[in-house]
């Protein structure tokens, strides 16, 4: 509410002021929610808050479940997979150790491309060098070889 006064000044000859007052109004009073309904409203909402984070924590564990089920069939399958390379690295490991014991001497190898016979002269990881008596050197990987005298 806005209430005008007008003030005359008769010592001057200056025109009337004119002064703005604002007298608050009254403020209604409002009744507060007691503290016992706030505490109330309160626990509800943990209630709610507290049941929707059971329900995320039963389904993550629902999915933990399940990924723990594929981790299983994974390290299975690694597991018959590291068998597999262990027994081929194994013949492997068992030529080369038979053909390094051979080094230097004269050699016949088998292979279904036929037949080579010179000096062993290296063997590397995966294959075997051997010096012809033409002098080409021939290079004859592991997997390769079907015999060798």
């Amino acid at each position: 509410m806005i209430v005008t006064l007008k003030v005359e000044d008769k010592t001057d000859s200056c025109p009337p002021k004119k002064f703005k007052i604002k007298i608050p109004k009254k403020r209604k009073k409002r009744r507060g929610i007691s503290l016992l309904e706030r505490f109330k409203r309160l626990r509800r909402q943990v209630a709610r808050i507290s049941r929707f984070l059971q329900r995320r924590l039963n389904a993550l564990g629902e999915v933990l479940i399940g990924l723990q089920g594929v981790t299983n069939a994974l390290r299975n399958d690694v597991n018959v997979l590291q068998a597999e390379v262990r027994e081929l690295t194994e013949e492997e490991d068992a030529l080369r150790s038979l053909l390094q014991a051979r080094i230097g001497t004269v050699i016949t190898i088998n292979t279904d491309a036929g037949t080579i016979t010179g000096t062993l002269t290296a063997v590397g990881e995966d294959f075997a060098q051997i010096l012809e008596a033409s002098g080409a050197i021939v290079l004859v990987r592991f997997e390769s070889i079907n015999s060798f005298i």
